[in-house]
């Protein structure tokens, strides 16, 4: 007879990696493998195709569990470079690659799949570095092959309608996934990730009750470490301001952080800000002096203000020079003036004047300045009495008609037309 070979998950390598076994047709209604292109570049077999009885499949922006492992084609043979590892995602956040986001909409709890990539669906230009035990570094622009498998799903709700405990739950996953792509250098991602948790936790600690100490002490223990990533994230973006800014807001809720002083002092001598980066040293040294770290800081701020205040020297220097030269080239013209006369010995009305006395046609044109200067203050304050007499008369006008009104001397125009007609007398 004529067989289909079909494939199904017999067990788990120690790297991660699963082994397969090969069955007949006869089987085939039992696993039934799928294969299915999710779009040009995503193709998707799933190698479970049965769910689980009344399972369901990922909704936009829910969270889901899920087991991720990757691996790439490298002469003939599956590399694996990422083992198997288990993490939260919530569908739609972009916390996983394009190519597993597509796929984890494609699956119900309980399946699991295997998912070919083309590079633009999985980590592009940027590659992947190896990072933790187990890792391989992945070259960019790489084609890969994932093996996952939906766990369970956590709520869809959004974060208006999730009560307290969701919403450290929530910070929480967030803060792991922003580890996550800080490990792995996408910083960007990673300050997305951290800024979605302080969101979370934005004004949760007012609607604690008091007595529950345990729950605020480290709600604000986790607001803390957000703020502090985001400030680390942003400076390996070298976005200073930014992560000044982030440091400001946990200094604000523990003014003696190190971690932020630390970090608050880099972002601000790189700003050219001094003053602050020597108080944010100053008083991290006083509360840890043994700190090698903030001493090294301490004399790198040292060096870089002692350059900036040398170039900006250098700077005033230069402008000083460049005053002197236009000063004394302007002297020179006035000198070249005098000598087409008589060079060194006469002027205009006759009188000696030796070489090296001051040129009066500077002292003409500064007082022929100051005259016209003079005029134009005259001309704007005739104007200005204008104005005000021609406000007074209008304002006198105003008041008289008013009067005639009230008098009864002023009758409209179409009164007087119809009193024409009729041969009445006109007020």
């Amino acid at each position: 007879g004529v067989f289909l070979l079909v494939y199904e998950v017999d067990e788990k390598k120690d790297d991660g990696s699963w082994s397969y076994c090969q069955f007949p047709t006869g089987c085939i209604m039992a696993t039934g493998v799928e294969a299915e292109e999710l779009m040009p570049g995503v193709v998707l077999t799933r190698i479970c195709a049965a769910p689980h009885e009344g399972a369901a499949v990922p909704e936009f922006r829910q969270w889901a569990h899920c087991a991720v492992s990757g691996s790439r084609s490298r002469g003939g043979a599956h590399e694996v470079f990422a083992p198997r590892q288990t993490q939260w995602v919530r569908v739609g956040d972009g916390d996983v690659c394009p190519g597993l986001e597509l796929a984890l909409r494609s699956l119900a709890v309980g399946q699991r799949a295997s998912l070919e990539c083309a590079a633009r669906f999985a980590f592009g230009g940027k590659g992947r570095p190896a990072v933790r035990a187990g890792d391989r570094d992945l070259p960019p622009d790489t084609d890969v092959k994932f093996e996952v498998e939906l766990l369970e799903l956590g709520t869809a709700l959004p974060l208006a309608s999730l009560n307290t405990e969701q919403r450290v739950e929530e910070a929480q996953r967030k803060r792991e996934i922003g580890n996550n792509f800080f490990a792995y250098r996408d910083y960007a991602k990673s300050t997305q990730c951290y800024g979605a948790a302080l969101k979370a936790l934005d004004g949760l600690t007012a609607d604690m009750p008091h007595e529950d100490s345990f729950k605020v002490v480290a709600t604000v223990k986790l607001m803390i470490d957000c703020g502090n990533n985001i400030a680390a994230a942003h400076l390996k973006l070298r976005d200073y301001k930014k992560a000044e800014s982030a440091c400001v807001a946990v200094l604000e809720i523990d003014g003696d952080n190190i971690k932020a002083l630390h970090r608050a002092g880099i972002a601000a001598r790189m700003q050219d800000k001094f003053k602050e980066s020597h108080l944010a040293f100053g008083k991290l040294l006083s509360l840890d002096p043994g700190n090698r770290a903030a001493e090294r800081e301490f004399l790198a701020l040292r060096r870089r203000e002692k350059e900036y205040n040398a170039k900006e020297a250098n700077m005033m220097k230069q402008m000083g020079a460049l005053m002197l030269d236009k000063q004394s080239n302007r002297e020179g013209a006035g000198a070249t003036k005098t000598d087409e006369k008589e060079p060194g010995t006469e002027c205009d009305e006759g009188k000696a004047v030796e070489v090296g006395e001051v040129d009066v046609t500077d002292y003409s044109i500064e007082a022929s300045g100051a005259l016209w200067s003079r005029r134009k203050l005259l001309a704007i304050a005739l104007f200005c009495l204008c104005l005000v007499v021609v406000v007074l008369v209008a304002v006198v006008l105003v008041v008289t008609g008013d009067q005639r009104r009230k008098q009864g001397h002023f009758v409209p125009m179409s009164s007087r037309s119809r009193g024409a007609g009729v041969g009445n007398d006109e007020f």
